[in-house]
């Protein structure tokens, strides 16, 4: 197997606990068996650790955004959920917006970058070719 097959099943399994480990502490909570309490209050972290998966995961500039955007949504969700600097759903609503259009820029600007650089032989050869 090789080292970046392993890197990712590695990453996917040590994922795959957390978030076994994660919801199970939110069932054990439903049950009223433990009292997580502040736990609670931090899931958009694991909207942030999906976003940080997905970047690390990366294996195009595509995906990178991917990851990028699953980072913003967990930061967003946990200022808003929290209130964190007083703010809340009202008031930052706006930015998934504002987020949204950096995305379709980025995008655009990605698959015209693309078209209008010429592939090099050279890289396809060492295997860095789209």
């Amino acid at each position: 197997m090789k080292q970046a097959q392993r890197f990712k099943l590695g990453g996917q399994i040590g994922f795959s606990i957390l978030l076994i480990l994660y919801g199970s502490l939110l069932l054990l909570n439903n049950f009223d068996v433990i009292d997580i309490g502040s736990v609670w209050r931090s899931w958009p972290l694991i909207v942030i650790a999906i976003g940080i998966y997905k970047l690390v995961q990366a294996e195009s500039i595509a995906n990178t955004g991917n990851g990028i955007w699953w980072i913003f949504l967990g930061a967003w969700l946990h200022v808003s959920f929290n209130h964190i600097w007083g703010l809340s759903f009202r008031d930052t609503w706006p930015m998934i917006i504002v987020a949204w259009g950096i995305s379709i820029l980025w995008e655009g600007y990605r698959k015209q970058a693309h078209k209008k650089s010429p592939r090099s032989p050279f890289a396809e050869e060492n295997g860095y070719g789209q």
